[in-house]
């Protein structure tokens, strides 16, 4: 039977979903998707004028999937024997439509295309600073290189062929934090115990308020970049280490040295938190599946919001790019 597949992994195309597979388009620009076993199938009836459906042969096939693979920063995806590529351009704004293809004795297949505008967000990434008392020095709590340009380009990677989020980043003023403050906020009444420490963790529910008070005002989203970091998972009482957490409340975020050393994916994950709390009743976006990893369920084990840190594939599906993540909704309390 026919049906449409992904050319590339994290590439708009959400062939998971149900029932019919989702495809991003953004405004302006077009997208790429594979169509098998469909041999004679035609395209059912002429598309909306927002859209325009072209399919791709020779080296014009060729030149458009290097093309994807440029946005997508990776090689260019092969090219199948015996597949079909459809490309999907997109004029003009527009909600979910279904395109379907048909063929003789039955044989068809659907696919769901959204057309969507770029949502902005904009970022300020804050490395936080410790004095050492004893020489009155300053020094970056986080221990790795900051590369704000991969950093960036990784999160823009992930977000915009998926869901055509953009990111910018605004700041990067590195900030010290009141230690007295985040001392008694984490409960910590010893003075001998100090932020010098090189092991120090700070624990986003103890800190957010602190954060807070030294966030980018002018900014979406501020993340603060530090060693350690750990949140307090609900029903528990003991900080439990993390290589990112978003606050609950504010619109900040705390990124360990693990995660930009082994996933940084995991920058795009927390602020996947974030920008779903408008359409969450004000919480943050949760985790797609508590428990991605049982019986290796394929709509979910890909994903960048999959419960413990985001998988490499960062997959978005198209629902949640459409419907969560790329409209912009009423405003938050803080704006």
């Amino acid at each position: 039977m026919a049906a449409f597949k992904e050319v590339a992994k994290s590439a708009g195309v959400d062939e998971h979903r149900q029932p019919t597979p989702g495809m991003v388009v953004r405004r302006g620009e077009s997208n790429i998707v594979r169509l098998i076993g469909a041999e004679g199938l035609r395209l059912d009836k002429a598309p909306p004028p927002a859209l325009t459906i072209e399919e791709l042969k020779g080296l014009d096939l060729i030149s458009n999937l290097a093309s994807l693979g440029k946005i997508l920063g990776i090689a260019a995806p092969p090219v199948l024997d015996g597949s079909r590529y459809v490309k999907i351009s997109g004029k003009i704004l527009s909600p979910s439509v279904d395109l379907k293809f048909v063929g003789g004795r039955g044989n068809q297949a659907t696919v769901t295309v959204a057309v969507l505008g770029p949502r902005p967000v904009t970022l300020s990434v804050r490395p936080i600073q410790r004095r050492i008392p004893s020489t009155d020095a300053l020094v970056w709590d986080s221990q790795q290189p900051f590369d704000l340009t991969a950093m960036l380009d990784r999160i823009n990677t992930i977000w915009i062929p998926q869901a055509n989020v953009v990111f910018t980043c605004r700041d990067t003023t590195p900030v010290l934090l009141d230690e007295a403050a985040v001392l008694k906020a984490s409960g910590i009444s010893n003075p001998e115990i100090n932020l010098s420490n090189p092991d120090w963790t700070y624990t986003m529910d103890f800190v957010e308020e602190i954060l807070n008070a030294n966030r980018d005002q002018s900014a979406n989203l501020t993340m603060f970049l530090v060693h350690q970091c750990a949140s307090i998972a609900a029903g528990g009482n003991s900080p439990k280490s993390a290589w990112g957490v978003t606050g609950k409340v504010y619109p900040v975020c705390l990124i360990s040295d693990g995660c930009r050393v082994n996933s940084q994916e995991t920058m795009a994950h927390e602020a996947g938190h974030f920008l779903g709390r408008r359409f969450n009743f004000g919480r943050n976006f949760d985790h797609l599946n508590p428990n991605p990893d049982s019986g290796g369920n394929p709509a979910f084990i890909d994903c960048l919001m999959k419960d413990g840190g985001s998988s490499t594939t960062a997959r978005i599906p198209y629902d949640d790019a459409v419907n969560k993540f790329n409209q912009p909704g009423a405003s938050y309390p803080w704006d």
